[in-house]
């Protein structure tokens, strides 16, 4: 997968009957103490349009001195 640039959109169930989630499967390498390359999978859960919020914050900071 990290050779051809893929990953994969997935679609979780947690438990019949349950709401489905999207997410994003991506191919994560690691190297053990022996050498050997091994390959997991990480699950990242993508929002859904009604998770995102807008939140209007005061500055961090302004021009006084």
């Amino acid at each position: 997968m990290q050779d051809m640039r893929h990953v994969a959109i997935v679609r979780r169930v947690y438990r019949a009957g349950s709401n489905p989630r999207m997410g994003l499967l991506a191919p994560e390498y690691a190297t053990d103490d022996d050498g050997n390359s091994n390959m997991t999978l990480v699950y990242i859960e993508l929002p859904f349009m009604e998770d995102v919020r807008d939140f209007d914050f005061a500055p961090v900071y302004t021009d006084k001195i």
